[in-house]
């Protein structure tokens, strides 16, 4: 006892009733708890009232007070691996204290009682007067011993009948102050179980989470203060109703198996309902259940109730962004993609025809050119308002990526779906825009491929309806063209092949550049980081940008030589600019999914960087997401060859769908680059200000920095660094320019 009263920390009060240490072995918890269980059976047995506490105060601590056990304890009593405690009448089921020794982990040595763990003493009231707490008892029997040896010692001056009747008397009062001190010992105890009472009361009145108690049918019997702000009924109310009267309609199945398991004296977790509070409203929650007994006898069951709301509407909001487009809502690629192999299926099987349209924005790259991308992004997100209010409701919208959008017209012939894009186009025709205080005319080219007959895959389908829209643009734009009727496929193929020539051309004569757009460093300030960007010239002196003409060099298997034209070029390109005062600077390169397959490129690599003598972790190699998670396995081991070298790699485009945050633990990557969809609009969408902190928090998690692209004002770059993203990249930064322009000046 000593020495658990002396221990570093307060113990509980069971283990001090108990007279042992709380890092004792499972073993001495559970020898202690019975002898406490054998005493109090002894010295309360005349008090019913004092049984019944005991029991409330056990019973409230298993579901209150160590909720971390409650499952176990369940899961081991259903599984027979504890026994159901003593069988005397009105005894409970197996105590708390019982279940925490089988709990305790076995084996430590105690710190109060020895090696063995055992008391010296059994009989804890005797313990119990050596201590300060009782020091008028001390002195009673002081003065009972004290008389008792003054007797003896007298013998001689007594008669032996007065000698007796002394020697009765001084073991009377001896016996009397046993008893009394017994008495005190049960009344401390009785107070130490009524200060755990209220220490229970206090976190039922201050938990967070909703806590009620039902009885056997269902009704409330007790709420606290959290479950009546969750509901908005007060104590009174609630207390006259059942849970059947809060839950939604489709959920009362559920409700009817919880009140079985209750009455079965089984315990229910993760029960998801819905319930209506007092003013309609609808609440997700999650529930737990566990059966109330009352001297061993069920009684209803104690629920915990957390409010699922907000969580809920997270993972609904996630689920929109996987299937999504974040600017104008519309379904994204991979959910158009998805939409389109269900309606290929249903016209495989007669059931009838349908078509596909492959709409493009003409002259949008002007207006993002000479009004810029918020201007852009406005009119993108006005036409796919515009191409929802034409369309039925059985059609299927999608926004692919820039300015093209496709539709699925069901139930829908050839015919049908050429009068359906003249009409488009005639609504389209009749829209004047106003962006930025400007009038601007709309108009688009569409192109129309039937299903099944122009073709058999997805990806067959969206060639043919694009290679229809392409000529639709170069019939002179603003009209519907049809892959199987006036599609002019042999100057498409000119078209096309005249594309091929132009980038084998550039490739072959070195003609391709390289731009670079600075990367400012968020934590210490400063440029930090150059990506390089691919830019093909045009005829009429301008450049192309990737977008393009990279469709095109895919579209003829010209990916390689570009991505080792770019490796090569990148890395001399970081040498030649990035001395002296740049000796630092770190250059982004990027490379293809096609790179992956290439067994050369890393030796390219690693030669590149011998001949140029820089440090390889200057050079940081992007691969963008959607390349990375489709070919794992490939990505994978490239990522890890070239890592050997020295360099380091970044994610691009990440985040888009929100559908590979499971795959970043496979992945040796860097950096994470966060998709400008998510940054564009950050200031005004919170959900876009989640998800960036939700990105920021897995990347430092997993050790790799973050980088925001697309910054292009002030206060999205405040709230960049408010949330700790580590860099920043876009117009706000610096648009894409000759290297020259940011680093040719300085170079020492």
């Amino acid at each position: 006892m000593a020495n658990a009263a002396s221990s570093d920390r307060l113990l509980p009060d069971f283990y001090r009733v108990l007279g042992i240490d709380g890092d004792a072995p499972g073993e001495v918890v559970e020898r202690a708890y019975w002898q406490f269980v054998n005493d109090w059976r002894v010295d309360g047995a005349s008090s019913k009232h004092s049984a019944a506490t005991l029991e409330d105060a056990n019973e409230a601590y298993r579901v209150l007070v160590s909720p971390d056990l409650r499952g176990e304890y369940d899961a081991m009593l259903a599984n027979g691996e504890i026994a159901a405690g003593p069988k005397e009448e009105g005894a409970a089921s197996e105590p708390p204290l019982k279940v925490l020794s089988k709990l305790h982990p076995a084996g430590r040595p105690a710190k109060t009682h020895g090696r063995s763990g055992r008391r010296p003493f059994r009989n804890i009231s005797i313990l119990r007067l050596l201590t300060p707490n009782y020091l008028k008892l001390n002195l009673l029997l002081f003065g009972a011993l004290s008389l008792s040896y003054v007797v003896v010692s007298s013998r001689m001056l007594l008669s032996p009948t007065n000698e007796a009747l002394v020697f009765a008397g001084a073991v009377l009062a001896v016996l009397l102050l046993l008893g009394l001190a017994r008495e005190v010992e049960r009344r401390r105890l009785q107070s130490s179980l009524a200060r755990s009472q209220e220490r229970i009361s206090t976190l039922f009145e201050h938990s967070n989470d909703a806590i009620w108690s039902l009885d056997l049918d269902g009704r409330f019997t007790a709420i606290n203060p959290a479950g009546l702000k969750m509901l908005g009924y007060s104590s009174e109310e609630l207390l006259d109703m059942s849970i059947g009267e809060i839950v939604q309609g489709t959920h009362l199945d559920t409700v009817g198996e919880l009140m079985e398991r209750g009455a079965a004296g089984e315990a229910s977790t993760d029960v998801n309902l819905e319930l209506f509070t007092r003013t309609g409203q609808s609440v997700a929650a999650g529930l737990t259940a566990n059966p109330l007994r009352e001297k061993g006898k069920l009684t209803g069951m104690l629920c915990f109730v957390r409010d699922e709301s907000g969580r809920k509407r997270f993972q609904q909001e996630l689920t929109h962004l996987a299937s999504r487009d974040s600017l104008t809502g519309l379904f994204n690629r991979r959910r158009f993609e998805e939409e389109l192999n269900l309606e290929i299926g249903r016209s495989r099987r007669g059931e009838y025809s349908s078509a596909v349209l492959f709409l493009d924005l003409d002259h949008f790259k002007d207006v993002n050119d000479v009004l810029g991308h918020a201007a852009g992004d406005e009119l993108l997100t006005r036409f796919s308002e515009l191409l929802l209010s034409q369309v039925r409701e059985t059609d299927v919208v999608a926004r692919l990526g820039g300015d093209e959008f496709t539709v699925i017209l069901p139930h829908t012939d050839i015919e049908g779906a050429r009068e359906f894009g003249e009409k488009l186009l005639d609504a389209i025709g009749r829209q004047e825009l106003n962006v930025n205080g400007q009038a601007m005319p709309m108009t688009a080219s569409i192109g129309i491929a039937r299903i099944p007959e122009d073709g058999r895959t997805q990806e067959e389908l969206l060639a043919s309806a694009d290679m229809a829209m392409y000529q639709a643009k170069e019939a002179g734009r603003n009209r519907v063209c049809d892959y199987g009727g006036e599609l002019d496929l042999h100057g498409l193929v000119e078209k096309r092949l005249e594309w091929r020539r132009r980038i084998a051309e550039a490739v072959a004569h070195d003609l391709l550049i390289l731009h670079a757009q600075p990367i400012l460093d968020l934590n210490h300030g400063g440029i930090s980081n150059y990506e390089l960007l691919l830019r093909m010239p045009s005829a009429d002196g301008g450049v192309y940008e990737a977008a393009q003409f990279i469709n095109h060099a895919e579209r003829f298997g010209m990916m390689r030589p570009i991505d080792r034209w770019v490796v090569r070029n990148g890395i001399r390109l970081a040498d030649r600019y990035g001395g002296g005062k740049h000796r630092d600077v770190v250059f982004e390169i990027n490379i293809s999914a096609h790179g992956f397959n290439d067994d050369q490129l890393p030796k390219i690599i690693a030669n590149e960087l011998a001949a140029a003598r820089i440090d390889p972790k200057r050079i940081v190699f992007e691969v963008t997401e959607s390349a990375a998670i489709s070919n794992l396995e490939r990505a994978n081991r490239f990522i890890s060859d070239v890592k050997r070298i020295g360099c380091r790699f970044a994610l691009d485009d990440f985040g888009v769908g929100f559908s590979s945050l499971h795959q970043l633990k496979n992945l040796d990557v860097d950096y994470l680059k966060i998709d400008g969809a998510f940054i564009r609009n950050l200031p005004h969408d919170t959900v876009d200000q989640h998800l960036v902190k939700a990105i920021v928090e897995v990347s430092r998690a997993l050790g790799k920095a973050t980088i925001a692209e697309f910054v292009g004002d002030g206060q999205t770059l405040n709230l960049l660094r408010k949330f700790g993203v580590d860099f920043a990249q876009g117009y706000h930064i610096g648009q894409p320019a000759d290297i020259t322009t940011f680093l040719a000046q300085e170079v020492a």
